[in-house]
């Protein structure tokens, strides 16, 4: 009966014409674009947590970058302490040669030099060498002074002084030089 007037049966069939659009509407656009919106925002939230992560990443390379800059720095301030040579006895002669140089323009006589026997320093070789010259107490507080600013693997072993004379200023004396070596990888 209800039914039967022509305006409610309009009305009922409008309404479940808006509903059934609505429902379509729903399952063909509505739907499918809230997945999308889900989905992409699911993987927003992935990549922002791999960037984070990335970025701490990037942190520590860049930390461990430093150090290795650092170490490097070290490490040719190092090599540049190493008296050059391929052998203890290159080394030896790169000291004697240094040694030649400031003698020759400080006015030292040298009388004798002698290579000893190598010892150990923490399983590396350093070479001894002994060194006979005559010279004055100036060239010889000059020679103490080259001797430690040459920032080489050089140091001074023994030192001995003899003053024949009291009179003369020239100075008899035995300076032992010790060359540390090590093998460059």
């Amino acid at each position: 009966m209800i039914l039967a007037n022509k305006r409610i049966r309009i009305l009922i069939f409008g309404i479940i014409l808006c509903f059934l659009v609505f429902a379509v509407w729903i399952q063909f656009f509505y739907l499918p674009i809230a997945q999308e919106y889900n989905m992409a925002r699911s993987e927003t939230e992935s990549l922002t947590s791999s960037l984070e992560m990335l970025q701490l990443e990037k942190k520590k390379l860049l930390m461990l970058q430093q150090v290795n800059s650092d170490k490097k720095k070290e490490l040719e301030r190092l090599s540049n302490f190493l008296v050059e040579g391929e052998s203890l006895q290159e080394a030896n002669a790169t000291t004697q040669t240094l040694m030649q140089k400031f003698w020759d323009s400080h006015n030292i006589t040298l009388t004798a030099y002698k290579e000893l026997k190598p010892e150990k320093w923490r399983e590396n070789p350093v070479g001894s060498v002994v060194y006979h010259f005559s010279c004055g107490i100036q060239e010889l507080s000059d020679l103490l002074v080259y001797t430690e600013s040459l920032e080489k693997g050089i140091r001074i072993q023994g030192l001995s002084i003899h003053c024949p004379n009291k009179n003369q200023s020239v100075l008899k004396i035995v300076l032992t030089l010790g060359t540390l070596f090590i093998e460059k990888m």
